[in-house]
């Protein structure tokens, strides 16, 4: 017969040992702890009473921003003519030409700003070139008549190809007074007074054989 053998562990009859229990926090580290979480408590008071005081500031305020009142919206006016010279700059002539005019009214009833553009096509760039020199010149003769300086209307003579363009801007309605009103061709309404609506300026261009269109139906 065959013999068991058996062998006792190395541990036996041993007691085995305890694990160390974790160590308690100590006064300190609890104090520590609580400062922490004391502050992070008096942080969120500090918030919440910020957003408080906002909200109540706010209370029963409204902001606006742009113009007043919000309802304000600017119209606009543009009339041509292909038909039309000119008349200030009429020592220079083509058969080929457009006059054009824009203007914007404040609220339809107000003129805030306008220009003027006269384009007129050659044949080449030499006689654009030429019409730019004789016109340039009588249209500064005509401001000088009238004791204005040559930047009156911020004019520009510009030749583009063989195209000369003349433009004039005018940049608030007390610049068009009895003087000025013919450099954009504006006529007295029949009671002998300026025209002061988009209406009554598209009556005025759509007389003198203007086609104009407006934002206002």
């Amino acid at each position: 017969m065959e013999e068991k053998l058996y062998f006792k562990p190395a541990s036996y009859g041993k007691k085995a040992k305890k694990r160390p229990e974790p160590e308690k926090p100590t006064r300190l580290e609890k104090d520590k702890s609580n400062h922490r979480l004391r502050n992070l408590i008096i942080f969120a008071l500090i918030i919440v009473i910020v957003i408080v005081i906002i909200l109540w500031l706010l209370r029963g305020k409204t902001t606006t921003t742009g113009q007043y009142p919000a309802n304000i919206r600017n119209e606009s006016l543009t009339c041509k003519t292909e038909n039309l010279g000119y008349e200030k700059v009429s020592d220079v002539s083509s058969n080929n030409k457009e006059l054009k005019i824009n203007m914007i009214f404040a609220s339809g009833d107000s003129l805030s700003s306008g220009n003027l553009s006269y384009t007129l096509h050659f044949a080449s760039y030499a006689e654009a070139h030429s019409a730019e020199a004789v016109s340039h010149a009588q249209f500064n003769i005509g401001l000088q008549e009238l004791g204005y300086d040559a930047g009156k209307f911020n004019n520009k003579f510009s030749i583009i190809g063989s195209d000369l363009v003349i433009t004039l801007n005018l940049s608030s309605k007390t610049a068009l007074d009895e003087t000025t009103r013919s450099y954009f061709l504006v006529n007295y309404k029949k009671n002998g007074e300026l025209p002061s609506t988009l209406s009554d300026y598209k009556s005025n261009y759509e007389s003198q054989g203007f086609s104009c269109e407006s934002t206002l139906r």
